[in-house]
């Protein structure tokens, strides 16, 4: 979200406002990792080793996930909404032809599966990063004179959205001890379905950063 404001400041200098985020979440992303790998373990000691695995496995997504979002918030800040929504496209596709190609094959299960949506997270990566830096302007350094606003935004936003995520997360962790595999997946399902009206909430958000954020009058 700080990426696309301040993008949207001077999209003149959209490239260093990217690095500068990427820059700023690589702590974040190793402190995550770090995270998992103490925390998973212990949380997925009464489940197979072949479930842990794939959980340890999982955390791949940790920084995948910041590569392939932070340069489309970047396009969404200087108003190339197109490219930003065509570029949201590509994980959901390119996991929906994995789930088709390995339908009614040996290689439908969960190993298989993961490793498929972090093939297709990490295509969304470089397909955005490619795109990205090809489309935006400005150095492509980071600017030392974006790190402290870039937090101060991105701090309060943050903390603002954590609530959300633990209400939507650290409920399936406690259930993990709790329920059997296939109860654990039906559950995951279920809640997965009910945020399914949260786009609906957030698209007025996505447009009005920008536009807030050029805005002469501030």
């Amino acid at each position: 979200e700080a990426i696309a404001y301040f993008a949207a400041q001077a999209p003149s200098r959209a490239r260093a406002a990217l690095a500068t985020g990427l820059l700023l979440a690589v702590p974040f992303t190793v402190l995550a990792i770090a995270a998992g790998l103490w925390l998973l373990p212990r949380m997925l000691r009464g489940q197979a080793t072949e479930v842990q695995q794939i959980a340890l496995l999982s955390l791949a997504l940790v920084p995948l996930l910041t590569l392939s979002v932070a340069p489309s918030q970047a396009l969404r800040g200087v108003g190339h909404f197109r490219s930003w929504n065509a570029l949201r496209l590509i994980t959901p596709l390119a996991w929906l032809a994995t789930l088709i190609a390995v339908q009614g094959t040996s290689h439908a299960n969960v190993p298989t599966l993961a490793l498929g949506f972090i093939g297709a997270t990490g295509l969304a990566a470089c397909v955005s990063h490619v795109y990205a830096w090809r489309m935006l302007s400005g150095p492509s350094a980071p600017n030392r004179h974006l790190v402290r606003p870039m937090l101060a935004y991105s701090t309060p936003t943050m903390m603002a959205a954590m609530p959300q995520w633990l209400n939507l997360r650290l409920d399936q962790l406690i259930m993990i001890v709790v329920l059997d595999i296939r109860s654990l997946g039906l559950y995951v399902v279920a809640m997965a379905w009910s945020t399914a009206v949260q786009p609906l909430a957030t698209v007025i958000a996505h447009g009005a950063v920008p536009a807030l954020a050029s805005a002469q009058d501030r």
